[in-house]
């Protein structure tokens, strides 16, 4: 992959946006952020992530899309940043947009995709990406 794919995204009016990562048929935003030092979600950095899915809705829909996340885990909530936001703002993440978390520490990683019947991304076997990538 090359690295920030630009993509003519938008409603009517059409403007080139950098994705971080990308080719003729992959698309990728990577973040890395943490939760507050008080334990709470980062309120700035959700609006980026939110501004991400935006930009993965605007995007044509020949491209594979992935939001590739640095696991963020709060004990506080029992649940990494992006369970946090999935949680609370699924209704802004795209039906086509696959989520992955991944632990530097073990280089694992979970994987969440759109499920119809919960409305909402939901976490996935690991062959999950695998399949969805070919």
């Amino acid at each position: 992959m090359e690295n920030q794919k630009k993509v003519k995204i938008g409603i009517k009016a059409k403007k080139y946006h950098a994705f971080d990562l990308g080719n003729d048929s992959i698309i990728v935003e990577c973040k890395s952020q943490t939760w507050t030092e008080s334990g709470n979600a980062p309120s700035a950095k959700i609006k980026n992530w939110s501004d991400a899915m935006f930009s993965f809705y605007l995007a044509p829909g020949k491209y594979k899309k992935l939001f590739f996340v640095e696991m963020s885990y709060n004990q506080k909530y029992c649940k990494t940043l992006l369970e946090y936001f999935i949680e609370h703002y699924f209704y802004l993440i795209p039906s086509d947009v696959l989520l992955i978390d991944y632990y530097t520490d073990n280089n694992n990683f979970e994987v969440y995709a759109y499920n119809e019947k919960e409305k909402m991304h939901v976490r996935q076997e690991k062959d999950y990406l695998w399949n969805y990538l070919r």
